[in-house]
């Protein structure tokens, strides 16, 4: 063949490179080994990888079996593959004179397999690993499979060839594993290999058959097994050195039969506890208390991360709840620093660290009250002592007491709603916490003694601790919760001779059901709520006038319909002109046109015009001033509008849906001209007027409807609602006591037309004209 001969030839022609050679025979004695050495070493550096050629001869540390393995697989051209492109150098582009010898041990170390090609059956196996998990069916046996599929490959056929029934032999797989170990997961020293050796073998331990066996499949299907607490305990072991020494001597200890074999994430949990109980002593400094919050919070994502494992094996339960409630004192005393720690008081309750971590004990289960009580008793002293620490002001008092909130809803969020059994048991709980919810006409001295987490008046005047408590009950203990409130409605709040407070506290409920639905809905909820209509009907057409639970309820769900009553029309029916498509599909826009027809049903009954304005409400926040514009043109939303806001085109009294009462605090105030003096005023006025909750409302509202018809009919300049009203204002600032100071002043603003400059500012009755407007500034 000439192509054969052509290299000869050249080496022939070439004269200079033969001078140099010396003889002929040793120029082509050079352009051999220039050509052949190159690719003589690159087989040499493929076959030596990680010391693989030291077992190809047998010897006492190398098997027959293995050995006749090696040259088995060295001499197959589909496992062993070279491509002459890899030997050529990127930099020359010519051959590499220099080939490396690859080592796969971590950081770039030496590492020899004690398997032959290991890392050739571990990478044929990892591709088939992925292509039995697209074929395996539900309910098949994945490692069964797995290894039926490894067993007919040429390098299964060849294994059970030459390891014949020593392929299930212990001590050669076991060179496998140890070679796998190496490769995937790199240990840096002999305890971290101990550990993923432990975890593999525990593992290879579950398989239903043959336990004794271990097999190369089987390996790794162990392995894929295992990656899930093989990731969490290399998380955990770069966060501190010392946990891998730690941990493998902890597992060193355990014997066979311990059930805490069956669950080693646990082990390791608790072990992470272990480690942060011992750096909580570290915490009398504030640098320090700090790092040791920083450290928990690391430490957090992989303790919740290991609780959440599924185990099947109920010999663990109980020592899966003792780690639990391990971990829950450290939370609670990371909370208690990162929420009361910080702050000029520092100094002042740094033992209280280690008392309350001391207090709560080793297994503290924060569904049960005496934990919380220990909670209760920890920032209590920490108050009385913050209370005589010199330095402190009442700032810092009140700040602390803000601060001691927060800490406690931690707690009752992260530790005991998240906790709690739903099936009714914990009565005692249960109490405690809705004796928060006992709302109180009067405080008793016993009362104002105890740490007080809200306001120090009867009323909390922004409730968002008691809403908070509130929408966790209703969420997390629907039944206990609807029990209570019922009896505690009927039996202690209808009492209540404050018409006000009640009034707070049925707004509370009502708030707190409508936000914990908020939550418990996911995005699209036109599927979910349709079964809340029938009772929405129900009391549509049974109107009630005792409060109740069961009212407060539907009255929350029809808020929270309103919602996205009002989101949804102005998708549906495109409100907002935006002129694209609905962007949800014709199955979900046909549902919500459907919904938004049967509410317009319940919205046409007697009595819910009510309704209305609070749906109007939400459109205003969506749409703006022009609300009433819009609505009124759009045939399939004009029914949204409430009968106060539009008639006949007119606008009318808004202030009318407070009906008999309004409409005779507006009559006393209509015929404020016809009084010549302020005292047969102020006698009509108390003699007239029932003291009611609304009462002051309604009397601003009749004031400013008056002074905004006036102002309609305003003919000159000498004509001002002062000349016109001075009875009024002298009956205004004159000593009457159901007028604050601050009611007197805004009440001034709206008969001079000065709101402008008060209370509303941008705000002047004479600038508007514009019906929607007027409407809107009621509203």
């Amino acid at each position: 063949d000439t192509d054969q001969t052509d290299w000869l030839q050249d080496t022939a022609h070439c004269v200079e490179f033969i001078l140099l050679s010396g003889t002929f025979r040793k120029a082509v004695n050079i352009r051999i080994n220039d050509t052949i050495i190159p690719l003589l070493a690159e087989l040499i550096a493929c076959l030596d990888r990680n010391g693989n050629l030291e077992l190809a001869l047998h010897n006492n540390s190398v098997p027959e079996c293995l050995s006749n393995l090696w040259h088995d697989i060295s001499k197959d051209e589909t496992l062993i593959v070279l491509h002459y492109q890899d030997t050529i150098s990127p930099n020359t582009l010519q051959q590499r004179r220099r080939v490396p010898v690859l080592s796969d041990g971590a950081g770039g170390q030496y590492f020899k397999v004690r398997f032959p090609f290991s890392w050739i059956i571990c990478n044929i196996s990892d591709q088939l690993v992925a292509e039995t998990r697209n074929i395996v069916k539900d309910g098949e046996c994945f490692w069964a499979r797995f290894e039926s599929l490894f067993q007919k490959t040429p390098l299964g056929e060849k294994l059970l060839r030459h390891l014949t029934y020593k392929y299930q032999d212990r001590k050669i797989n076991m060179m496998y594993m140890r070679d796998l170990i190496h490769l995937k997961l790199h240990p840096l020293d002999n305890d971290e290999y101990e550990v993923y050796e432990r975890i593999l073998l525990k593992c290879l331990d579950n398989f239903p058959t043959n336990k004794s066996i271990i097999s190369i499949p089987r390996i790794h299907c162990a392995y894929e097994e295992s990656l899930q607490f093989i990731r969490l305990f290399h998380q955990a072991s770069v966060l501190d050195k010392d946990l891998v020494k730690r941990f493998n001597k902890t597992l060193s200890k355990l014997k066979m039969n311990d059930n805490k074999l069956k669950s080693l994430e646990l082990v390791l949990l608790d072990e992470i506890i272990s480690l942060c109980s011992h750096k909580k002593e570290r915490t009398a400094v504030e640098e320090q208390a700090k790092k040791y919050v920083s450290e928990v919070n690391q430490w957090q994502a992989i303790v919740e991360k290991g609780l959440g494992f599924v185990r099947k094996d109920r010999a663990v339960e109980e020592f899966e709840t003792s780690v639990r409630l391990r971990w829950n004192r450290i939370v609670a005393v990371q909370l208690f620093i990162t929420h009361c720690g910080f702050g000029v008081w520092f100094s002042v309750i740094e033992s209280k660290i280690n008392k309350l971590f001391l207090n709560l004990g080793e297994y503290p289960d924060f569904t049960k009250v005496a934990i919380i009580n220990q909670i209760f008793k920890t920032l209590s002293s920490c108050l009385q002592k913050i209370k005589k620490a010199a330095g402190i002001t009442a700032e810092n008092i009140q700040e602390f007491k803000y601060h001691a909130t927060r800490f406690f809803i931690s707690i009752l969020t992260k530790l005991t709603f998240k906790y709690i059994r739903v099936d009714g048991r914990n009565d005692e709980l249960n109490k405690f916490i809705m004796s928060f919810m006992s709302f109180k006409e009067k405080r008793t001295k016993s009362d104002k003694d105890k740490i007080n987490l809200f306001a120090e008046d009867q009323v909390d005047p922004s409730p968002a601790f008691r809403t908070y408590l509130l929408q966790l009950l209703i969420r997390n203990r629907q039944d206990v919760f609807t029990k209570y409130i019922s009896t505690h409605l009927r039996d202690v709040v209808m009492k209540f001779k404050d018409w006000q407070l009640k009034n707070d506290i049925y707004l509370l409920i009502v708030q707190s059901i409508e936000d914990s639905l908020h939550q418990s809905f996911n995005t699209d909820v036109s599927g979910d709520i349709s079964g809340f209509f029938i009772p929405l009907f129900e009391i549509a057409d049974h109107p009630q006038t005792e409060m109740s639970y069961a009212l407060l309820e539907k009255i929350a769900t029809l808020r929270f319909i309103c919602v996205h009553i009002t989101k949804w029309s102005i998708e549906c029916f495109d409100l907002l002109k935006t002129g694209s498509e609905p962007q949800i599909s014709d199955a979900t826009l046909a549902k919500r046109q459907a919904l938004i027809a049967r509410f317009k049903i319940i919205c046409s009954m007697d009595g819910q015009n009510d309704t209305r304005v609070f749906l109007f409400k939400n459109m205003y926040h969506q749409l703006g001033s022009d609300t009433i514009n819009i609505l009124k043109s759009n045939n399939e939303c004009s029914w949204m509008l409430p009968d106060c806001a539009v008639e006949n085109g007119k606008v009318l009294d808004y202030f009318i849906i407070y009906k008999e009462e309004y409409l005779r605090v507006k009559g006393v105030v209509r015929q404020v001209n016809s009084f010549e003096k302020t005292e047969d005023l102020v006698e009509i006025f108390k003699t007239n007027i029932p003291r009611t909750p609304s009462m002051k409302d309604c009397f601003f509202y009749s004031i400013f409807q008056e002074v905004y018809d006036y102002h309609k009919l305003l003919t000159g300049p000498d004509e001002t609602p002062q000349k016109k009203y001075a009875t009024l204002i002298n009956f205004v600032t004159s000593d009457v006591k159901d007028f604050s100071p601050e009611m007197k002043d805004l009440t001034m603003q709206i008969i001079t037309n000065n709101l402008g400059d008060g209370h509303l500012p941008n705000l002047q009755l004479s600038d508007t004209s514009n019906n929607s407007e007027i409407f809107l500034i009621r509203l």
